[in-house]
């Protein structure tokens, strides 16, 4: 019994190491489809082969450490293979993103467009003019070598191909364009138009029930006698903001006027001067004007513009370019 058992536990050890050298086996060609699938050649930027050219210092010199780590994972290289198939996983994920990159630039043009692209540059270039043409092929190689402002394509915006085709094309839809915009224009007139004559009505309708209003409690008040002493109460109930009580002159408690007898009172004067420009100074600089108004007709007709970062309509977006331009950022312009 005792054999038996021995043998079953023999056997079970023998199939665990026949398991365990199969699944090394399957790790190791998989390591190995890894590395030709990385070792693909594809076209690259300078700034890609730069990538990849740090990619194998690194692989090499971890290589080098590796000579000198201990094992930790066990005596068959377990931690050797994981090793390499992280950097192959690193490198292939590289290269797609490479690929990626480069294939959201334009792809080359077939041979047909080649060859009109060349007779039309032949033609041109045969005019004796100092501009710099180049083919559909050519701005793509351009494209592919640029690594940033210092080997840019163009510096102004006629260097671009499609300037002159943009600008053509302009030309050809300005009178169209025109013909919209004014009749934009004119249908929003229309609404103010509108909008006018109703507030006109509305204000006309407003003054009639106002007078009617008035004219009621006037009638009203000239039936009671107390109407004149409420009056006169109201009248003399209204008190200058800016004037403060000064010393009165011993009739009545009443003061006989801006006569300045002691230097108490000519404190006081001063006082009242001084609130009041602060007073007109704080309405003058803390109000601002109102900005004109915008009905639903010009939302629906016109695109409208939001400064988001200072939170305000702008009614010209080109004035307001000309504008930030002309303002010194590190003054109070």
């Amino acid at each position: 019994m005792e054999e038996e058992r021995a043998r079953i536990a023999k056997e079970r050890e023998i199939r665990k190491l026949a398991e365990a050298k199969k699944r090394e086996e399957e790790e190791r060609k998989k390591a190995e489809e890894l590395k030709k699938q990385a070792q693909v050649p594809t076209p690259v930027s300078p700034i890609a082969e730069e990538v990849h050219d740090s990619l194998e210092d690194d692989d090499d010199s971890a290589d080098d450490d590796e000579s000198n780590l201990p094992i930790i994972l066990d005596g068959s290289g377990e931690m050797k293979n994981l090793i390499d198939e992280i950097v192959a996983q690193n490198r292939k994920r590289a290269l797609e993103a490479q690929e990626e990159s480069l294939s959201l630039l334009p792809k080359l043009p077939s041979e047909e467009v080649l060859e009109l692209n060349k007779k039309e540059l032949a033609r041109l270039r045969g005019d004796g003019s100092n501009e710099i043409f180049h083919s559909n092929e050519e701005w793509t190689q351009l494209a592919r070598d640029v690594t940033g402002p210092a080997d840019a394509l163009y510096t102004s915006p006629d260097e671009n191909p499609l300037f002159a085709f943009n600008e053509a094309t302009f030309d050809e839809r300005k009178d169209r364009i025109t013909t919209v915009v004014r009749g934009k224009k004119k249908l929003l007139q229309k609404r103010w138009e509108d909008l006018g004559y109703q507030y006109a009505a509305q204000m006309e309708v407003y003054n009639s029930s106002n007078s009617k209003a008035e004219s009621s409690s006037n009638k009203s008040s000239s039936s009671s006698p107390s109407s004149s002493s409420s009056q006169a109460k109201k009248q003399s109930s209204y008190i200058n903001p800016y004037r403060r009580p000064r010393r009165a002159n011993g009739m009545g408690g009443l003061p006989t006027g801006d006569v300045v007898r002691s230097e108490y009172e000519q404190e006081q004067i001063i006082a009242e001067l001084a609130a009041k420009e602060e007073m007109e100074r704080r309405i003058k600089n803390g109000l601002c004007d109102v900005p004109r108004q915008i009905c639903q007709k010009e939302r629906e007709l016109f695109v409208s513009f939001v400064d988001t970062q200072n939170h305000r309509y702008i009614a010209n977006p080109m004035q307001e370019e000309l504008d930030r331009k002309n303002v010194n950022p590190w003054s109070d312009v």
